[in-house]
């Protein structure tokens, strides 16, 4: 984590103590976060995934929704949510298959600009807006999933928000950015998906309580979690 990024609502000292107490309460779920997947990483992919699979347990979002209702973890394994950041094609195309092959349920954190960018202008999207390349796996110029990829993930994974187009939201924020990015996107997930959609992650995103007017925008957008740089949240407004 990139201190000078992250938005906290007290000081890293503070911030790791209490993570620290969460830790001793047994109230946690791990996360592994993942950007481009490409190919020539696959073998190292498999060997984390098979140990994955020893060790820990896959989450949905109703495992998720019954450990906040309960405060406990219910599998015999400790729960693991893999999160795969961006909506690149590779993820779809490389790690997708080994999380299903392992028993896993990915949860994809979406920019929906970047989905709906012609391919012609993909490589300048995420040039322009803080999504990196490790390598060109494709003789085209298509490194953006599609619509119609993202549906076929969603039949057995998780499609979260990760705004509209990646921009990093702070307390000076336009209302304009922040309805576009928080609930801009949520309408673009929920008209390609048909279905609601309930997570949020924002680009180097603080959790609630640190910038109130973002706040408001995810209470109004109707979300009931938000990821953050260290935890996940369930909004208050939430059933």
């Amino acid at each position: 984590m990139d201190e000078s990024k992250a938005i906290l609502p007290a000081s890293w000292a503070e911030t790791v103590r209490s993570l620290q107490r969460g830790f001793l309460k047994g109230s946690y779920i791990r996360v592994v976060n993942y950007h481009s997947t490409p190919r020539f990483r696959l073998e190292s992919y498999e060997r984390q995934l098979a140990f994955y699979q020893q060790h820990f347990s896959a989450v949905g979002e109703a495992d998720l929704d019954c450990f906040f209702d309960t405060g406990e973890w219910f599998k015999d394994k400790p729960g693991l949510i893999l999160n795969f950041f961006e909506g690149y094609r590779n993820n779809y195309e490389f790690i997708a298959p080994l999380a299903e092959k392992y028993g896993f349920v990915g949860w994809f954190y979406i920019p929906t600009g970047f989905l709906s960018s012609p391919v012609a202008d993909q490589h300048a999207f995420a040039s322009t807006h803080k999504l990196e390349i490790l390598t060109n796996d494709y003789s085209d110029e298509r490194i953006a999933m599609t619509w119609d990829e993202l549906r076929e993930l969603d039949k057995k994974h998780v499609v979260a928000s990760h705004t509209q187009t990646h921009e990093r939201l702070s307390r000076e924020s336009s209302d304009e950015a922040l309805q576009r990015e928080i609930i801009s996107s949520k309408h673009d997930l929920e008209g390609q998906l048909g279905h609601e959609v309930s997570t949020f992650c924002w680009l180097y995103g603080s959790e609630v309580g640190v910038n109130p007017r973002a706040d408001r925008y995810l209470h109004q957008a109707g979300y009931k979690y938000l990821l953050s740089n260290f935890k996940i949240q369930k909004l208050k407004n939430s059933t």
